[in-house]
């Protein structure tokens, strides 16, 4: 395994992929885990995900698990990073075909956190599921910025960690997958001046709170 995958413009379309993008992030959290399971977990037709299991060996995103499944019939998979993609975006925009891919990649990001988003806050969310968003304002320099960053992707790294350990030693064990997103940047003041729609305290659930937990 490697320790990341330097993506090109041919891996950020094949990345880019919703179904693709959603077995990664399965299999990421895993460690290691079959079509079957995968299917399961992202309510897709088993021989749908072996397909794109197959695409993104293909393109160096995964490996298969060599001397794992017992009678052969079941093919164990894994990221083949430890640390996932890492994007040069100006490396990248300078390859053939590179600027297109960037754009897909970019509009299906944002696509996702404005889905991802939108579903926390329009409430619809599973009693049974822990859903959090930590608002913190911090007063840093941008070293001070950058430590905080690194310590709090340290903290995540553990969870993953410790996840995959136990998914490798007895399964899904009532686990589901969860996402640790961490983001730091500086305040955007202008974007809350400029939007009627951001900056309502308290209009959007009673477990809203801003400068904590959500």
């Amino acid at each position: 395994m490697t320790r990341y995958v330097d993506a090109d413009a041919r891996v950020l379309r094949a990345a880019a992929h919703p179904t693709r993008s959603a077995i990664a992030y399965e299999l990421y959290a895993r460690g290691v885990s079959t079509a079957t399971q995968l299917a399961a977990a992202i309510d897709e037709p088993v021989n749908s995900v072996s397909f794109h299991l197959r695409r993104l060996a293909a393109y160096g995103l995964v490996d298969e698990v060599p001397n794992r499944g017992g009678d052969g019939r079941q093919r164990w998979w894994r990221m083949a990073s430890d640390e996932g993609l890492v994007i040069d975006s100006a490396k990248v925009k300078h390859e053939p075909g590179g600027d297109a891919a960037l754009r897909m990649r970019n509009r299906h990001a944002l696509a996702w956190w404005t889905a991802l988003l939108g579903r926390y806050f329009s409430g619809a969310r599973p009693p049974d599921q822990v859903w959090r968003i930590n608002d913190q304002p911090m007063f840093l320099t941008d070293d001070e910025a950058e430590e905080m960053a690194e310590e709090v992707s340290g903290v995540l790294q553990k969870w993953v960690r410790r996840g995959q350990r136990r998914a490798r030693a007895t399964g899904p064990d009532g686990r589901r997958t969860y996402l640790g997103i961490s983001v730091v940047l500086p305040h955007q003041p202008d974007l809350a001046r400029g939007s009627s729609e951001v900056g309502q305290v308290g209009q959007v659930g009673q477990d809203e709170t801003l400068g904590g937990t959500a």
